[in-house]
């Protein structure tokens, strides 16, 4: 079936098409290079364990992923790959309110006369501007208002509302309702190996007491430390509580039933009300990364 979206990701500015990119790659370098460590120094308990049987070799080997764990570690504070991702993302989701509160006509980019026209299209750039600096992000030559955005502008205010509800506020709602469910689960399912490792460990430890055999309890000790690690990096349970907050939020302002003859203010409010409530999830998910 054919995309019957009015408003696509090309259709909004590019400085967020650019910022989204920018911190999806960040995201992406940061997980694999903390999971890639994790594994390093893991696997460097492992050989420890084995190196009666590894001999030297499995002494240098360990040594070898120690000191490649340690330069990861270096590596990931230096790159600041972490604050890339969040900062580019603020970038991104500021500016894709601004564009849909402008396609709306939501304050304060009301519109009617050619001079309020250009007001409204004159103080978009201004804000996108200010935050791109805020952010250290870089600004594109190109005006930022496309030319959809500019046609959505154009239509009734009932053709805008039916374009909101089904593009902007029920694909938000529904993304913060799943990914509160998906980062709970995750969350459960990470802790769950880190108590299952602990409890290996401590068995182990105890066996150790009255037999003598390999000493595996610092690799599963090391996997706990890891799941653990792992789980502050993915954030499970911050970002499961800021977006069922937000898909609360969402669901409550969506019970509002919009009437088929809005009005531009009456659109302009609903449409301000949806927005404070997905902004505040950024506001919180950023805070917690500061």
């Amino acid at each position: 079936m054919p995309d019957q979206k009015v408003v696509r990701r090309e259709d909004l500015p590019e400085i967020y098409r650019k910022a989204g990119d920018a911190s999806a790659r960040s995201q992406n370098l940061f997980l694999v290079w903390n999971l890639i460590n994790i594994a390093a120094l893991t696997l460097a308990a492992l050989v420890s364990a084995l190196k009666g049987w590894l001999h030297s070799g499995g002494a240098a080997a360990g040594a070898v992923l120690l000191a490649a764990g340690a330069v990861m570690t270096f590596w990931l504070r230096k790159s600041r790959y972490e604050r890339r991702w969040y900062r580019s993302r603020a970038v991104a989701e500021s500016v894709k309110t601004l564009s849909w509160r402008y396609m709306m006509r939501a304050s304060p980019f009301a519109g009617g006369s050619l001079q309020d026209e250009a007001q409204a299209a004159a103080l978009f750039e201004t804000f996108v501007h200010d935050i791109a600096d805020q952010e250290a992000a870089p600004v594109p030559k190109t005006h930022e208002i496309t030319g959809k955005m500019k046609e959505v502008r154009e239509k009734t205010p009932a053709e805008r509302a039916e374009i909101y509800v089904r593009e902007r506020f029920e694909p938000e709602r529904e993304w913060y309702d799943t990914n509160s469910k998906k980062n709970s689960r995750n969350g459960d399912r990470v802790l769950l190996l880190a108590i299952a490792t602990q409890i290996i460990a401590c068995g182990l430890a105890v066996i150790q007491i009255f037999h003598e055999t390999p000493d595996f309890v610092g690799v599963f000790a090391t996997a706990s430390a890891g799941a653990l690690a792992w789980m502050q990096a993915k954030r499970y349970e911050d970002l499961a509580q800021a977006y069922v907050t937000a898909a609360k939020e969402l669901s409550r302002i969506g019970s509002t039933v919009i009437p088929a003859a809005i009005s531009d203010a009456g659109l302009s409010r609903f449409v301000l009300d949806a927005e404070n409530a997905i902004s505040r999830e950024h506001t919180l998910w950023l805070a917690k990364r500061v």
